[in-house]
């Protein structure tokens, strides 16, 4: 009789993310703003260093390069997280005030546009980064991936989570 409620107690822990999923948005937004003691020209060269700052933070395992790009075009990487694959493309650069990059994942139909704005405040700079995430409906485990993610607030602990790796490099 215990190995039934233990069985029915696994059942209800996944089906319930599952069935709350589906009812959960598409869309999730992110915004944390930070003072940095760097120019903004140094912010500038520090998020143009995947190596340094991948756009994934901590969760990122390795960054490759397309060296066959064109020397001309805006930055585009892909970030390895163990489980999957996200690819970086720079849309907008305006050296060294705004840069604007879309994030596309290779398994869960998820894509993310980055703001990141850098403003300069005394002798240092203000960082602001903003992340419009957006999680389309495809594949079987897109409603608990809506789940986690908005009872972690994934997207606006990201954000934040991406000023302290620059925050960091400060000290």
């Amino acid at each position: 009789m215990v190995w039934l409620w233990v069985l029915l107690g696994f059942v209800v822990l996944l089906l319930v993310p599952f069935v709350v999923g589906l009812f959960l948005p598409e869309g999730y937004e992110g915004h944390a703003s930070a003072r940095l003691e760097r120019s903004p020209e140094e912010i500038w060269e520090a998020i143009h260093d995947p190596e340094r700052h991948p756009m994934s933070g901590r969760m990122c395992k390795g960054i490759h390069r397309d060296d066959g790009r064109d020397a001309s075009s805006l930055p585009e990487w892909t970030e390895d997280l163990g489980s999957t694959k996200l690819t970086v493309t720079t849309r907008e650069a305006n050296r060294p005030r705004r840069c604007v990059r879309e994030m596309r994942d290779a398994v869960v139909p998820m894509s993310a546009k980055c703001v990141i704005e850098i403003q300069p405040d005394g002798r240092g700079s203000r960082v602001t980064y903003s992340n419009a995430t957006t999680i389309r409906s495809g594949t079987w485990h897109v409603p608990i991936f809506r789940f986690i993610m908005t009872i972690s607030h994934g997207v606006q602990r990201n954000c934040e989570n991406w000023l302290k790796g620059l925050e960091k490099e400060e000290r």
